[in-house]
């Protein structure tokens, strides 16, 4: 089964295509396993990171947040899931248009859960943080944090 996960999160992350990424993380068999899940997040990492913009605007066409929006409910235990969607919206939303995206899909939330439940995880600490600098762009995602005690959850961090 590892190999199988291995060969699994080998091809989506070096295949290159945003829609067979997308369709990993959401598709049926991202339900079952963490690895594909994982491997996908660190390729949509990867596209959001890129020097490139063209891949962020495929990427939020393409349905990008959504999919980092599903894979970070479907495995809210799983470190390495949410460590790289963390850093995958990081990396996107970097703008303000983004920004306002990421409040209306619930990413804010989705990120402080990560934070406060993955507190000893260092790695998942410094992609929410990351994050939720990035998504703190605007007013109204600043208020969304206020809302939610965000303060507490960056000490305890």
């Amino acid at each position: 089964l590892r190999a199988i996960n291995k060969m699994e999160g080998r091809r989506i992350s070096l295949d290159g295509r945003i829609d067979d990424v997308i369709a990993g993380v959401t598709g049926l068999n991202a339900r079952r396993n963490t690895a594909v899940c994982e491997w996908g997040c660190r390729a949509l990492m990867a596209y959001a990171r890129a020097d490139d913009e063209m891949n962020k605007v495929v990427l939020m066409e393409k349905g990008g947040l959504e999919a980092l929006k599903t894979v970070m409910q479907l495995h809210p235990g799983h470190a390495g899931v949410q460590q790289h969607s963390c850093s995958a919206i990081a990396y996107l939303a970097n703008s303000d248009a983004v920004a306002a995206v990421c409040l209306v899909h619930g990413l804010p939330d989705l990120v402080l859960t990560a934070l406060v439940d993955h507190a000893e995880a260092v790695e998942v600490a410094d992609a929410a943080l990351h994050a939720i600098a990035s998504m703190a762009r605007t007013g109204e995602v600043r208020a969304r944090f206020a809302e939610q005690r965000a303060a507490t959850a960056l000490v305890a961090a």
